[in-house]
């Protein structure tokens, strides 16, 4: 339901003639356009950037999965562990139903802005669906350590503050091809992955030592 209600506002603003369009075209497209009804053939530069987003949104969907699963999930389940009986009835629905509705409208919207990118690859995008990019992974990574945080666990604050700074660089960094306004999403997915990795080896390492003394 939320995702067709994403894609009328988009496909409505879009076929709205006195409305912006969501994806500023370049110059040089709508001669390429004319180019291909007349002769026939392939664009080689179209399918080019089509491939490019493409592999940056599959690249990226994956990284949200293990930002996911990889270690938030293990941390809900380990917290919800310790929690005797009585809590963790509230535990759960708080964890895996309140503050997942935030993290799923995250998804909602990026996969909005995704169909977008793959709809016009050879465009510039527009302001609001890199709102709906950069916001969706906000909502989504945040949504996740704000989970993680009411399960008992110290608030991941790297997490937090790598997907706000992410956000913020796709909202404002315009004028750049479809692909590179998703690799910035997946610089910032990647940048959360290395630095929690790093964390929970470096906590790892420490516990054997803190066990012999």
């Amino acid at each position: 339901m939320l995702m067709q209600l994403f894609g009328l506002l988009f496909r409505n603003r879009c076929n709205d003639p006195a409305a912006p369009r969501p994806l500023r075209t370049r110059g040089h497209s709508a001669c390429r356009t004319h180019r291909r009804r007349h002769s026939g053939s392939v664009d080689v530069e179209d399918t080019r950037s089509l491939s490019l987003v493409a592999i940056t949104a599959l690249i990226l969907t994956f990284s949200l999965w293990w930002s996911y699963f990889a270690h938030a999930k293990d941390r809900l389940e380990a917290a919800i562990e310790a929690q005797g009986m009585k809590n963790v009835t509230n535990l759960m629905r708080d964890v895996f139903s309140m503050l997942h509705i935030p993290m799923i409208m995250g998804l909602v919207a990026i996969a909005v802005a995704i169909e977008e990118a793959i709809g016009h690859p050879d465009a510039v995008i527009h302001t609001e669906v890199r709102i709906a990019l950069g916001v969706g992974i906000l909502m989504f990574v945040a949504g996740m350590g704000l989970a993680i945080k009411r399960a008992g666990c110290a608030l991941p604050v790297p997490r937090v503050v790598i997907s706000v700074i992410t956000a913020v660089e796709i909202v404002f960094v315009d004028g750049v091809d479809a692909y590179i306004t998703i690799l910035i999403g997946l610089i910032g997915l990647i940048a959360i992955a290395v630095f929690e990795h790093i964390a929970d080896s470096s906590a790892a390492s420490e516990s054997p030592v803190e066990m012999a003394e």
